[in-house]
């Protein structure tokens, strides 16, 4: 079958809480094969560990996964979800607290090659294979039974998969009209978090969250928020004075009766501020103090008798009472002015409120009850006052408890309460940005409760789909169980192995099929495999078993075309010729029947994987076309939020270091601290390609100065590419440049494509020698 025939919608990954807060989503190819290249802290042991964890349901006795193994320290919880196009075609979530898996059913088997594995499968048993295997694969025969129910199968997943995307497609216009009606950022987390899937499985409406319709009113009305509004002022602290003490005593003060004639009291309390002042004025001389002229003795008693008026207790206890009234009076005034400027403050304060969500249930308080009961108070000292003046001689009692400090403290505990909601208020105003914030958050929430609701029919027809899918696929199951010959999987397993290994080893190492072992020239390992494979030839092993193990994943042969291998960096500890090796096999891997082969003619190629922050593993892999090129991706951190980039956005390092240096050896750039590390990486790359079995960089270059006379600066080089020259002072330019231009002469030897259209350097090879067989390997 052709590539193309394997090719279906695009895969994407979905990954929540890969570290404290990081979160993924990204699209590869619908290419059957795609690589996934990831620098460290980028998530990708997360993605191969939840990727194993989904091989299966636990076996009868054993322990499910710890989710603490797949997730972060620094996180509580994690999901994993895979997708061809918009159908989920997994997923798995993890809760490290309750120490919970939870994995959704899957079209796919699973089947993961790592570290994790290597050390689970092998390394724990020291490189001796397991032949304990008593599995058996079904190879099937016709059952009309089992026909028509593959047949309704596949006409539920498809209505499955209109019924999603008639779903999507709805969900994706009402998020438009979301992001439009509340002039949403696309780049909103809230928003960009908003899912079908999260949406399908929300529970119960919080009480407080308001319906869409009303968040939007709340908007607008946010947005109609004038750039200059009439904001509420807050008022003053309210300090009024009475002598309540002295009030007291002149009421209870019984005053004896003036013996002035009662007309002349009469006449001085017409006018008492004229008859006070003139009374003053006149002095021990008997002279009038506007015409000079002397007063007649009629003139002298009339002054005399004002004069003993003023003197006396019953004026000096009126003046007394005129002046507590004019405490009170002057109090009036004041409850009034506060009183309109509070009606003021309320009236702004309710005007801008309803803009805000998070205010629009509060209010100023009222004073009002406060500055009644010191209304009357004061109406109450001022009709004891009008007593006492009517009847001086009276003893008049005010009331023990009298006093205005009570409702003056209250009023003014009102006037705080009421400053710190004014300047809430005023701040909101002010800095509006986040009350929009909060606003597109609840909308964004209100739409997924929206949405679930207006959908509800569609969405419970979905999920009986689902359920009937489930049900279909334990059905065939079962009778896949019962209509066939079987095969014994150990017998498939011993075929695979003993391919692979002859192929990688060519010969140097074999597999005995009656003991289930690996052998080293047709021998017996006398110290065991353990001691006697090198690092890369466990790893190489692993790899074949691996691939191998892929049987034991099979009920029936029908299941190998379910088969989806995740690869996870097959190459650590690998020599270069090995490398090769791996990348020829996951090319050439095909599934044949029930038969899993290398073999690049027809048959079926299985779908695959590969993650892997190995540059040179990369590089081999896209020279090679293990996968075609649009399906080489980079996982990539933006911050919190990590992204797949294509890899026509990305750079090779090694592509990356030689466009460096031949722009230092050309004088199109000059060097900076990098420059030493780009020559050695360049370097260690030719010499891997060239001479892979000298044993260092430093072997590779005196192979280089005996055959070609070029001798690099490879002290220099070293130096600077391990950080020798941090305290001392820098070498010159020219040194570096000089480097650069000597590099570029060993490739044009070695790899001459890459330097084409380089002029040589005069003088490079007549350069000083400067590196020693003393000098360390880089």
């Amino acid at each position: 079958m052709s590539n193309a025939a394997n090719e279906g919608a695009c895969l994407s990954i979905k990954a929540k809480h890969i570290g404290p807060i990081m979160e993924l989503e990204g699209k590869l190819s619908a290419k059957g094969q795609n690589l996934l290249f990831a620098t460290s802290g980028t998530g990708k042991s997360f993605i191969s560990r939840a990727l194993r964890a989904l091989e299966g349901p636990m076996k009868q006795g054993e322990r499910d996964i710890d989710p603490a193994d797949v997730v972060s320290e620094e996180s509580s919880d994690g999901a994993l979800s895979l997708f061809e196009g918009t159908t989920q075609i997994t997923k798995i979530a993890f809760d490290k607290t309750r120490g919970l898996v939870n994995r959704s059913p899957s079209q796919y088997i699973f089947h993961v090659f790592s570290s994790d594995y290597v050390g689970a499968e092998l390394a724990s048993r020291s490189y001796v294979l397991d032949g304990d295997i008593d599995h058996q694969i079904i190879l099937g025969k016709q059952n009309l039974e089992l026909q028509d129910k593959e047949d309704e199968l596949a006409k539920v997943y498809g209505e499955i998969d209109e019924a999603v995307r008639a779903l999507m497609s709805a969900f994706q216009k009402g998020k438009n009209k979301l992001q439009s009606d509340l002039s949403i950022r696309a780049n909103l987390q809230d928003f960009k978090g908003l899912d079908l899937d999260d949406c399908r499985v929300l529970g119960g409406r919080p009480e407080k969250l308001p319906t869409s319709a009303a968040i939007l009113e709340q908007f607008n009305a946010l947005r109609a928020v004038p750039t200059d509004p009439d904001k509420p002022t807050s008022l003053a602290t309210l300090s009024v004075q009475l002598d309540v003490d002295t009030a007291r005593a002149l009421l209870e003060r019984k005053i004896d009766q003036s013996t002035i004639a009662a007309e002349v009291k009469a006449k001085i309390e017409a006018d008492r501020e004229f008859f006070d002042k003139g009374a003053k004025l006149v002095g021990e001389d008997e002279v009038c103090p506007f015409c000079t002229q002397k007063l007649s003795v009629h003139a002298k008693a009339v002054i005399d008798a004002y004069v003993a008026y003023f003197a006396d207790a019953e004026a000096r206890s009126r003046d007394l009472i005129r002046r507590m009234k004019g405490q009170t009076a002057a109090i009036r005034p004041e409850l009034s002015r506060r009183e309109a400027s509070l009606n003021q403050a309320i009236i702004r304060y309710d005007a801008l409120k309803v803009a805000f969500p998070s205010l629009s249930a509060t209010a100023l308080d009222t004073d009002a009850g406060h500055r009644d009961e010191m209304v009357k108070l004061l109406d109450e000292l001022d009709a004891l006052l009008d007593e006492k003046a009517n009847d001086l001689t009276r003893s008049i009692a005010l009331r023990e408890d009298f006093g205005i400090e009570g409702p003056q403290a209250k009023i003014n505990e009102v006037r705080e309460a009421n400053r710190t909601r004014i300047e809430k208020l005023n701040s909101t105003v002010d800095n509006s940005t986040n009350e929009r914030l909060t606003l597109q958050r609840r909308g964004c929430l209100a739409f997924n409760y929206g949405f679930r609701d207006d959908n509800k029919a569609a969405l419970e027809e979905l999920a009986k789909k689902e359920a009937q899918r489930v049900a279909l696929l334990d059905e065939i199951e079962a009778l896949k169980k019962s209509s066939g010959e079987k095969v014994e999987a150990r017998e498939k397993v011993a075929d695979t192995l003993e391919e692979l290994i002859s192929f990688a080893f060519h010969g140097r190492y074999s597999f005995d099929r009656e003991n289930f072992s690996v052998k080293r020239d047709k021998k017996d390992m006398a110290r065991g495999s353990d001691r006697t494979l090198s690092d890369g030839e466990k790893t190489v092993l692993a790899f074949c078993y691996f691939l191998a193990q892929s049987h034991l994943k099979i009920d029936e042969v029908g299941d190998y075309r379910k088969l989806y291998l995740i690869v996870d960096d097959p190459v650590s500890s690998v020599s270069f010729d090995y490398v090769y090796c791996i990348c020829q096999i996951l090319k050439t891997l095909r599934i044949d029947g029930g038969d899993i082969k290398i073999n690049t003619n027809g048959s079926v190629r299985p779908k695959l994987l590969i993650l892997t922050h190995h540059d040179f593993f990369y590089n081999v892999v896209l020279n090679n076309n293990v996968v075609p090129n649009s399906a080489l991706f980079q996982l990539v951190s933006r911050g919190n939020k990590h992204e797949v980039v294509h890899q026509k956005d990305f750079v090779a390092p090694h592509v990356f270091h030689l466009k460096h240096i031949l722009d230092v050896a050309t004088s199109r750039t000059p060097p900076n601290p990098s420059t030493p590390n780009a020559v050695r990486s360049v370097l260690e790359g030719i010499w891997r390609f060239a001479y892979p079995k000298k044993g260092d960089l430093q072997a590779f270059l005196n192979e280089v100065n005996s055959q070609h006379g070029v001798q690099v600066r490879s002290v220099l080089i070293q130096d600077m590419s391990h950080g020798g020259k941090m305290w001392t002072e820098s070498p010159l330019s020219a040194d570096i440049e000089m480097a650069c231009k000597e590099a570029v002469e060993i490739l044009r030897y070695y790899a001459p494509g890459q330097v084409e259209g380089i002029d040589k350097f005069k003088g490079v090879l007549d350069s000083a020698p400067i590196a020693s067989a003393e000098t360390p390997t880089p």
